[in-house]
């Protein structure tokens, strides 16, 4: 694109924002229906529910949509741009959008949609001078956008590519969503119906592990706190640890070897299974992983250790247990309290 010549969007289009929303305007005399930011998507229209307000006839003139007018918020997403098909008659616009209307035929209306879509994901309207609480794209910056122009045949090549693109996008996204989905309620009917047909009796928790204290401290880890942690040394497992299935090894932090001596009954080692016992926002309670290789390590105090060592039950059986939905939606109905014994 950098051999094409570029200009301002001001030098290429009108710009202009809406009508300003006030409860003068909700009085019944004069209503239209107007485009507000919530009906202005990427590269669509969302008008499930389109409000209304009084015009009058000069309010109208000015602001009434034409087909390949095209919509941009000004906040929340600044950017976010569409181009209106005239599928509301007599359609306004609220002063959250700007309305862009290019001067000629230099500049084509769905290829301006996809440079501002670009420009959205690259962040060029979030940052530099505009520090607001809420993003916000003002008439001034806009009307300074570059756009690219090479000649007007090429914008609607590009376009109708760009189109096609999306369009085979958006239809693989939904069929893998389909696909999860399923995946998903399978995996639910089959861990269910795999646990409705053990005959085996059920065993305790604490029954299964090789010796009391194995879940360690009555039931949680080491009240560690954060000064305790050093540089390097014994690895110490949190909460942020525990994934559903998988040990997240990502978030570090370590006690100096001195200090875990003294901590040998919360130790943990390779293939022991740690237990969460707090939720942590998405992550539930009871989620389970058992420990890799990652050499000598303390549980901290919102974490259990189960060490299955001789017992009936199968450390990786035990960690899918747990993270099975019949577990966690039992484990969740005894919250807020913390998780005690299973």
């Amino acid at each position: 694109m950098s051999g094409w010549p570029h200009a301002a969007l001001r030098d290429v289009a009108d710009i202009q924002l809406g009508k300003m929303l006030s409860p003068a305007a909700k009085r019944g005399v004069r209503p239209l229906p107007y485009l507000r930011n919530a009906n202005v998507q990427w590269d669509r229209f969302d008008l499930a529910d389109v409000a209304e307000m009084d015009f009058t006839e000069a309010e109208e003139a000015k602001f009434r949509l034409r087909q390949g007018d095209v919509l941009v918020v000004e906040g929340g997403e600044p950017g976010r741009a569409a181009v209106w098909d005239g599928s509301i008659e007599r359609a306004c616009y609220q002063k959250a959008v700007h309305r862009i209307r290019p001067h000629d035929d230099r500049l084509d209306p769905q290829f301006l949609v996809y440079r501002l879509w670009a420009g959205g994901l690259r962040g060029e309207f979030t940052s530099g001078e505009t520090k607001t609480t809420i993003a916000h794209l003002p008439l001034v910056r806009l009307k300074r956008v570059a756009v690219p122009l090479p000649p007007l045949d090429e914008q609607r090549r590009i376009a109708a590519r760009l189109r096609e693109q999306l369009t085979m996008s958006a239809a693989i996204r939904l069929r893998v969503e389909n696909q999860l989905e399923t995946l998903t309620r399978v995996r639910e009917e089959d861990l269910a119906s795999t646990f409705a047909r053990i005959d085996a009796p059920p065993i305790a928790l604490g029954a299964a592990v090789s010796a009391p204290g194995a879940i360690a401290d009555g039931p949680f880890g080491s009240h560690l706190k954060t000064k305790h942690y050093t540089p390097n040394g014994v690895r110490v497992i949190r909460l942020q640890n525990i994934g559903s299935g998988a040990f997240l090894d990502h978030d570090r932090a370590f006690v100096t070897a001195e200090h875990a001596e003294s901590l040998t009954r919360h130790s943990a080692r390779q293939g022991d299974v740690v237990v969460a016992a707090l939720g942590d926002g998405a992550r539930p309670a009871g989620r389970a992983c058992q420990v890799p290789d990652i050499g000598p390590a303390i549980v901290k105090a919102d974490c259990f250790r189960v060490r299955t060592d001789g017992a009936p039950v199968d450390p990786g059986f035990l960690v899918w247990f747990l993270n099975s939905p019949p577990t966690q939606a039992k484990i969740a109905s005894q919250m807020p309290e913390p998780l005690g014994r299973v």
